[in-house]
């Protein structure tokens, strides 16, 4: 399980199996023991400047989600990637939240404004965007503008016990949530 995680300004390249948090799940390649209780991830986001790239199976949190096991659940998450891109191949299997899914996908929310780009131009990613939704592999979309408390709600398990979750609303270059009591950890990280 990966719970309250959050990663910041990455750069993630890969050829299939690409993302924020998970390359893939089960049977689809890279961590076939994956599959712990069922729950693959929750409360978790990949935010700032953070991109991924790569060929097929690509996404802003899980790039693969295990397609013959079925039992696994990402819910409560939140893909902040600012792009999604692909690099070399035809592949189509992109997602904000993720690439290609085969198991359960609930109150999760993908940034309106990540690019999918494809050398450069840009390119529709199967399904499209406009498939849009909470249980979709886009998320259901969000941009600046959108409040703090939709995204990050206590009553989804963004608790402040665990979570310091600025008020208002979310704004360019406006601060993310940060996790209490992690030492080194840069506190109020930057939006895209």
């Amino acid at each position: 399980m990966i719970k309250n995680l959050r990663l910041i300004n990455a750069t993630i390249t890969g050829r299939n199996h690409v993302s924020g948090l998970v390359g893939g799940t089960g049977d689809a390649g890279n961590l076939d023991s994956f599959s712990l209780s069922g729950v693959y991830a929750q409360n978790s986001f990949v935010g700032g400047t953070s991109t991924v790239t790569g060929e097929d199976y690509v996404g802003g949190l899980v790039g693969s989600f295990s397609i013959s096991y079925n039992d696994g659940t990402i819910q409560n998450s939140v893909a902040f990637n600012s792009s999604l891109t692909r690099e070399g191949g035809t592949g189509d299997k992109f997602g904000r939240v993720v690439g290609n899914n085969g198991g359960t996908l609930s109150r999760n929310y993908g940034f309106s404004e990540m690019s999918f780009s494809s050398g450069s131009s840009d390119f529709t990613p199967n399904p499209p965007v406009s498939s849009n939704g909470t249980a979709t592999v886009h998320g259901a979309g969000f941009s600046f503008g959108t409040a703090y408390s939709t995204l990050f709600n206590a009553a989804h398990g963004w608790t402040s016990e665990n979570w310091i979750i600025p008020g208002g609303n979310l704004s360019e270059n406006g601060a993310l949530p940060t996790l209490r009591n992690i030492p080194g950890q840069a506190q109020n990280p930057r939006g895209p």
